[in-house]
C-alpha cells in the first residue's frame, strides 16, 4: 500500500466518524422535539485489496492464507429507535399520544399520506385538527347516523359547539311513601277525595284548574266527598291523608293516615275530627 492509499483509507475514518458526529449532534438538537426519535450510525469494512493469493494444504504444506488489505470504512446504515418514549403530559386538550407502536397519519400539501409521532395538534378555522405544520389529521369519519365509516379516511372534524346528539329516554325512576298499615290491592283505581286548598295549586291532571272545589278547612270539622251521589264501594276501609295550605299555596306536613270504614250500602265517606292546622 502506497502512500496516497493510506491516507485515502484515513480519509474514510474522517468520513464515517463525521457521519457519527453529525447523526449525535441531530440527536441532542431534537431531545426536545415532541415525537423525535433518535439515530444510531452502523459501520461496514469497504471491499478488501489482495495482495496474494493463498494455497490450498498439499502433502508436504499446510497450506497459506491470502493476504488482503482494506481500503477504509463506510456507513452502512443510520437507523432510527422506534422504542416508546416518555409519555408527558399536557394542558392542550387536542394533544395525542401513541402507547405502543403505531402512528399518526397525516395528509401532506399535495394529498399524500405521511406518518408521524408527534402528537401536537391544533384546530384550523374549519375545525380539523391540523399538526404544527398544517397538515390534516386523517381517521375515520360518521355519516348521518352516527355511524363509523372505516372504509375510507377523512380529515378529522370536531364541530366545537354543535349541537349535542340527541339520546331517547332509557330509564325512569319513580319514588313514593306507602303507609306499612294499608291493605294491599287487588283492583285498580284511583280514589279523589275533597282538594282542601285553594285555587293557587293547580289540579294534577294537567288541565291548569285551580284546586278550589273546598276553602281552607274547619279546624276540627268535618267534609264529605266532592261527589255527592257517591262512588265508592260499601263494607270497605279507606285512608286519607290531610295536609293545610294557605292563600299563598304553602303546604303543611301531611298528617298521619286516617282511616274510615263504609257501611254495606254506604258509597260516600265523611271525614271527622280533622287534626288541627300547623300554619
Amino acid at each position: 500500500m502506497g502512500l496516497q492509499s493510506a491516507l485515502t483509507t484515513a480519509l474514510t475514518g474522517l468520513s464515517a466518524a463525521e457521519a457519527q458526529i453529525d447523526v449525535i449532534g441531530n440527536n441532542l438538537a431534537n431531545a426536545q422535539t415532541v415525537g423525535f426519535k433518535s439515530s444510531k450510525v452502523a459501520f461496514a469494512t469497504q471491499f478488501l485489496q489482495t495482495l496474494g493469493l493463498g494455497s490450498a494444504p498439499s502433502a508436504d504444506n499446510g497450506g497459506t492464507n491470502p493476504r488482503q488489505t482494506g481500503l477504509g470504512v463506510q456507513v452502512a446504515e443510520i437507523t432510527p429507535n422506534f422504542s416508546q418514549g416518555t409519555v408527558e403530559v399536557s394542558t392542550n386538550p387536542s394533544d395525542l399520544a401513541i402507547q405502543g407502536d403505531g402512528f399518526f397519519m397525516v395528509e401532506g400539501p399535495s394529498g399524500e399520506r405521511l406518518y408521524s409521532r408527534n402528537g401536537i395538534f391544533k384546530i384550523n378555522s374549519d375545525s380539523e385538527l391540523v399538526t404544527l405544520s398544517g397538515n390534516r389529521l386523517l381517521g375515520f369519519g360518521i355519516n348521518d347516523n352516527f355511524e363509523l365509516q372505516t372504509t375510507q379516511l377523512e380529515p378529522i372534524q370536531i364541530a366545537i359547539g354543535g349541537a349535542a346528539v340527541a339520546q331517547a329516554t332509557q330509564n325512569v325512576k319513580m319514588e313514593g311513601v306507602l303507609t306499612p298499615i294499608g291493605d294491599i290491592a287487588n283492583t285498580a283505581g284511583v280514589i279523589e277525595s275533597a282538594r282542601m286548598t285553594d285555587s293557587a295549586v293547580p289540579r294534577a291532571d294537567g288541565s291548569a284548574v285551580g284546586v278550589d272545589v273546598a276553602p281552607l278547612p274547619v279546624f276540627g270539622g268535618s267534609v264529605a266527598t266532592a261527589n255527592a251521589a257517591g262512588g265508592l264501594t260499601g263494607a270497605q276501609t279507606y285512608q286519607y291523608r290531610l295536609a293545610f295550605a294557605d292563600a299563598s299555596g304553602t303546604e303543611s306536613v301531611a298528617s298521619g293516615p286516617i282511616s274510615a270504614t263504609l257501611g254495606a250500602s254506604d258509597n260516600q265517606v265523611t271525614l271527622t275530627g280533622l287534626p288541627t292546622s300547623t300554619l
